[in-house]
């Protein structure tokens, strides 16, 4: 009669015997609510023990190992869905990026017109700037959102293909990278979120733009100045070595003090010619459009005429 009291302490905290229980009664007949605290306390099962055989005995015997077994097997298989639970738990919350999943909803005609966060992330909140988000559709938590993107959830949830995308949400004023993909039973049309706030990264790429933008820009006008400034050097050099030449050439002969002096002059102004063409190759170089032709140079001449100048 006291099996009820005795049965939880031999189950201990997990409410299962270290073995498979049969209470056997000690009175003629077991009153209908006895058999049911018996079987609630932590037997597997019970017999009247003045009806026992040795076969009916062997049969509660045999119903208590199967239930037993069982369960065993149930509490296993609990506590291994608390371990991956306990896992996935650890996992769902220790990524940087933000996770969420998201409940669809739809009309009758099957568009779709809103979802709702039914898990977020510790790191949701960090990545959106939404509080109290668990529990709440969308348009609670932003009524002007744009449909695009309702849109595209709805189309992942009805075909169950996988999407990425980034683009920006106008009313949280914030870039997103996102990855969305259908999340369990495709009739509950749920969808597992991973996105991560892209709205610092777009903002450096757009200064690195505008940075290359005006660079080329800065290259341009150097080119183009440059190449001006070397075709308006020619124009002075031009008459100095066009008048040196003519100088030469006079009649009567300069004097050889003379004639020392304006070849001092052309050779400068042929040296200089050659640093403006210099200087016109730099744009070519520039531009990719520079040729060379190989070919000897005579070293002394050329340290002469350095040393003259």
């Amino acid at each position: 009669q006291n099996a009820p009291q005795w049965l939880p302490t031999l189950c201990g905290a997990s409410g299962i015997p270290p073995c498979p229980v049969v209470v056997i009664t000690g009175w003629d007949g077991v009153d209908g609510s006895d058999g049911p605290k018996v079987l609630q306390a932590g037997a597997q099962d019970y017999i009247g023990k003045s009806w026992t055989t040795a076969p009916s005995l062997c049969r509660a015997i045999e119903n208590a190992i199967d239930r037993f077994k069982l369960l065993q097997n149930r509490d296993q298989a609990r506590h291994a869905l608390a371990h991956t639970e306990e896992r996935y738990r650890t996992l769902f919350n220790s990524i940087d990026e933000g996770y969420c999943i998201i409940e669809m909803l739809f009309d009758a005609q099957d568009h779709p017109v809103n979802y709702r966060f039914i898990e977020i992330s510790q790191s949701f909140e960090a990545q959106t700037g939404l509080t109290d988000a668990l529990g709440k559709t969308i348009l609670e938590l932003i009524p002007g959102i744009e449909t695009k993107w309702l849109q595209l959830y709805g189309r992942v949830a009805l075909t169950g293909e996988s999407i990425r995308v980034e683009d920006y949400v106008e009313h949280m004023n914030r870039w997103f990278d996102v990855y969305a993909f259908r999340f369990g039973n495709p009739a509950n049309r749920q969808l597992g979120v991973l996105f991560n706030d892209s709205t610092e990264r777009k903002a450096i790429e757009t200064q690195l733009r505008d940075a290359v933008t005006a660079a080329q820009a800065a290259n341009r006008a150097k080119s183009d100045f440059l190449s001006n400034m070397s075709h308006e050097l020619r124009t002075p050099l031009n008459a100095i070595l066009g008048f040196s030449q003519l100088m030469q050439a006079t009649t009567p002969p300069p004097t050889p003090a003379h004639q020392q002096s304006l070849t001092h002059i052309v050779k400068a102004g042929w040296y200089l010619l050659e640093l403006v063409n210099h200087t016109l190759d730099l744009a070519a170089i520039e531009a990719g459009k520079l040729s060379f032709s190989l070919g000897t140079m005579p070293l002394y001449d050329v340290l002469q005429e350095c040393a003259a100048i």
